[in-house]
């Protein structure tokens, strides 16, 4: 069996330009030879969470948009003289179905720099908006909710921007 070490050297050369002979193999920059299923296994676990990069930000803000955007329509369509009939329930699903979202994105980043915190954030906004949309209103709690859920998909996204080194002396 490999050690830990091996394998994240081997994807880094991979990535980095080796060549393929043809027959389901890759010989990397530093020799060693990955077969096909290698591939795939690291190109699902390495690129998976990459390709989903924009989902908690993204998610957040159609949280964000959901709720106080609909708001702000409703509001201008009412300056026009229009009334407008909404389910509440099917509002307040929309908002906490979109902040779940951002949740599992921060589950599935989670995975990338194994940082806490942001989950930690993010799971207790969605507790708040979900427990203001569904249990018992409180704006407090809304707000609360939007604030960590926010400060986690930010957190989330400078843990994931490449950090510059200083090179050695």
């Amino acid at each position: 069996m490999r050690s830990a070490q091996a394998p994240r050297r081997s994807i880094a050369n991979w990535r980095a330009g080796g060549d393929d002979c043809g027959v389901g193999r890759v010989t990397c920059l530093d020799g060693a030879v990955i077969t096909a299923s290698e591939q795939l296994e690291w190109k699902f676990v390495a690129g998976n969470t990459d390709r989903l990069a924009w989902l908690p930000g993204v998610s957040t803000l159609l949280s964000l948009a959901a709720c106080y955007g609909t708001l702000a329509a409703i509001g201008g369509l009412a300056a026009l003289g229009t009334t407008v009939a909404l389910n509440d329930r099917i509002w307040a699903g929309a908002i906490t179905a979109f902040a779940a979202i951002a949740a599992i994105g921060l589950v599935l980043s989670f995975r990338r720099h194994r940082r806490l915190w942001p989950l930690v954030l993010g799971g207790l906004g969605f507790a708040s908006i979900a427990y203001a949309m569904h249990v018992d209103y409180s704006r407090a709690a809304e707000l609360a909710g939007f604030a960590l859920l926010a400060a986690a998909a930010l957190g989330d996204w400078k843990l994931r921007r490449p950090v510059a080194r200083s090179a050695p002396e």
